[in-house]
């Protein structure tokens, strides 16, 4: 049975707890990546790495692979990313199939979502039709929060939710079936079982900190808001924050096209007191995300997803509809103790909707395809 064979069937290949580094499976492991896997074309470059579609020689199915070179990326960082993945398997996580290493280069293999990332659909949605209707917030939000709540209960902060780090499954984010995973972990911290620390690291895309970030003291409630964010985004078309101070007094105002239950669920999650804001397992249980009609409730529920590998391949749609991407976009590196503003990551467009028309200078006029310097979003070569 190779690697990637055991990857999928829950083997060795994808234990987490005492797994051996990337650097040790360098030693143990002679397969390279191009003894199971054709590689094809490129679908996105950031500053770590490179994306490249992927077919798998056995059974013909195609991946998407990130192609890292040691030289220009921490071991140290790549690691705790490969270690993650692996423990974190989940219908709303971006799913790693298999890693190979040489001497030179990390091969990361994840699904291959072609719908690009939350912040391309929301371009192609708003050019296209106009505002988001609320059932797909409502739908996106849920697979959001789903996910969240996964890495909290396994103990796991991500530091960096983002739209860009969402991947679709297909390009209209209004579809009824449109699954969202959220993806890059090299930011994500984990904490010991049961613990109470706290995190002071400053990392992650400044647009979306809560108020204890700036207090470099945090914990695992800054995903729950930076996906209040995100769903800020989708309902109202701009960030709602600017700067610290905004964070910190700005009275937040929602958009009066979104619903009741959806109003009070933004502001429970974007509540300035850390402490008042819900936690990502009481997001799932507000009225807003439990009357959700969301796809991933077609797997269970996330306490019976431990399998996800398995089950992913089994589930996977056929056809037109297997449509997904790994996003190669380049993450902010981790901050120093000393919190340098090299380590924030800030837009300098004042709404969501600049920063895609600033994107959308950018477009090949003869796909949609969207890419941004320093990895921000990528819309990958969907042609409608």
């Amino acid at each position: 049975m190779c690697a990637l064979d055991l990857a999928l069937s829950g083997g060795d290949a994808v234990k987490s707890v005492g797994a051996p580094s990337i650097e040790q499976e360098t030693r143990t492991r002679p397969e390279q990546l191009l003894d199971h896997f054709s590689l094809g074309e490129e679908l996105g470059r950031g500053e770590f790495g490179i994306v490249y579609s992927c077919t798998s020689k056995g059974s013909r199915e195609e991946f998407a692979v990130k192609r890292v070179l040691k030289r220009t990326s921490s071991m140290r960082i790549i690691d705790r990313e490969v270690g993650l993945l692996r423990k974190l398997a989940h219908p709303c996580v971006v799913n790693l199939f298999n890693v190979y290493s040489d001497a030179d280069t990390v091969d990361m293999v994840f699904d291959i979502f072609r719908g690009g990332d939350m912040v391309g659909g929301m371009l192609l949605h708003w050019d296209i039709k106009g505002d988001i209707p609320m059932d797909a917030v409502q739908n996106l939000s849920s697979q959001m929060f789903r996910g969240i709540e996964w890495l909290h209960r396994n103990n796991v902060v991500h530091r960096d939710v983002k739209a860009e780090n969402y991947l679709m499954d297909r390009p209209n984010l209004d579809h009824p079936s449109c699954r969202v995973c959220l993806s890059d972990f090299g930011l994500a911290a984990e904490l010991p079982q049961g613990s109470e620390e706290r995190l002071h690291e400053l990392c992650g895309t400044e647009n979306y900190w809560a108020p204890e970030c700036y207090a470099e003291d945090y914990g695992f409630k800054v995903d729950v808001w930076a996906a209040g964010v995100i769903m800020y985004g989708l309902v109202s078309g701009h960030f709602p924050f600017q700067s610290e101070k905004e964070v910190l007094t700005k009275r937040i105002e929602v958009s009066a096209r979104c619903w009741p239950t959806g109003e009070s669920f933004l502001l429970s999650t974007l509540t300035r007191a850390e402490a008042e804001r819900l936690s990502a397992s009481e997001a799932l249980q507000h009225p807003f995300l439990a009357s959700a009609e969301s796809v991933v409730r077609a797997v269970g529920p996330s306490s019976e997803l431990s399998f996800w590998p398995q089950a992913r391949k089994v589930g996977r749609c056929s056809g037109d509809e297997v449509h997904a991407s790994l996003s190669s976009s380049s993450r902010t590196s981790e901050a120093s103790s000393s919190g340098s503003d090299e380590h924030r990551s800030r837009s300098d467009s004042t709404t969501i909707r600049d920063a895609l028309a600033d994107l959308r200078r950018r477009v090949m006029p003869d796909k949609l395809g969207v890419s941004c310097l320093g990895g921000v979003a990528r819309l990958l070569s969907v042609v409608l």
